[in-house]
């Protein structure tokens, strides 16, 4: 699936999608890349594909490998997808703005950030250097309660 840049891991809105997190249906297949310095968008016979930079301290954390059929992909955790995505945000200021964000913009279901494991937010939010993912973090342990 992932098959324009090496070393990515498909992410984001995609990775929400298909763990279940939003309602949208996805129209590309949106991945994670490090040192690419910019975000990129291809439109091949294969499908739509965006990349999106993330630090490179947090590139491995989170990632699992997939299969359909003779082929496999790295793709992101629910946990990793949700850093991933509100990393690249503009600047969350408070608590009841990131539930707006993460309820009212990315449209996650309640009962999907209540299944979500903070401890997993937590140690990877370390590595971001991010204050949207410190603030997601500290978010989903007072929503959690772990």
């Amino acid at each position: 699936m992932d098959v324009i840049y090496n070393l990515s891991y498909l992410s984001f809105d995609y990775a929400l999608s298909y763990h279940g997190l939003i309602p949208e249906r996805v129209e590309a297949y949106t991945s994670a890349t490090y040192r690419k310095r910019r975000s990129k968008f291809y439109v091949t016979p294969f499908g739509r594909y965006a990349y999106q930079d993330v630090p490179p301290s947090v590139f491995i954390r989170g990632i699992g490998m997939f299969g359909i059929g003779e082929y496999t992909y790295w793709m992101a955790s629910l946990e990793k997808a949700l850093c991933d995505k509100v990393y690249k945000l503009p600047r969350i200021k408070s608590m009841k703005d990131m539930e707006a964000t993460l309820l009212d913009d990315i449209r996650i279901y309640e009962d999907g950030l209540d299944g979500m494991d903070a401890g997993k937010i937590a140690d990877i939010s370390e590595h971001y250097g991010s204050r949207n993912v410190s603030l997601l973090s500290k978010y989903m342990v007072r929503r959690c309660g772990r």
